[in-house]
């Protein structure tokens, strides 16, 4: 999958410790300025599981903006973290839901140590 071949819709960002301590959170998606995306709105429900050290996220987007030629979009995710030597790595990447602005992912588990080396803050 190429990025380039798909539509940016926006960002959100926040820290892991952010996100546990909130159980969940509906934000609005930004652009790279920091301007806001259209109407779209990412929500993230995060569940702590402190005895394997992983963490589950549950995401879904709610008006999406369209991006696709017919008023559809097929939104994605990724996680990025910072490596060591400064370039960005990706984490992971939910599946893409096709047509719809209003797209609900399956949840998923990603151990601690891949998405933040299992530091919280």
């Amino acid at each position: 999958m190429r990025l380039d071949e798909h539509d940016f819709l926006g960002q959100f960002s926040c820290s892991l410790g952010t996100i546990v301590s909130s159980k969940k959170i509906t934000r609005p998606l930004l652009l790279l300025n920091d301007k806001p995306a259209g109407k779209g709105l990412i929500t993230i429900a995060a569940q702590e599981l402190s005895d394997n050290r992983v963490i589950t996220l549950s995401l879904a987007g709610r008006r999406l903006d369209k991006k696709d030629l017919f008023g559809k979009s097929d939104p994605f995710l990724e996680f990025y973290k910072p490596g060591d030597d400064g370039k960005w790595m990706l984490v992971h990447r939910t599946e893409v839901i096709k047509y719809t602005l209003d797209p609900v992912w399956k949840p998923f588990t990603v151990p601690l140590v891949s998405l933040c080396d299992g530091d919280m803050e």
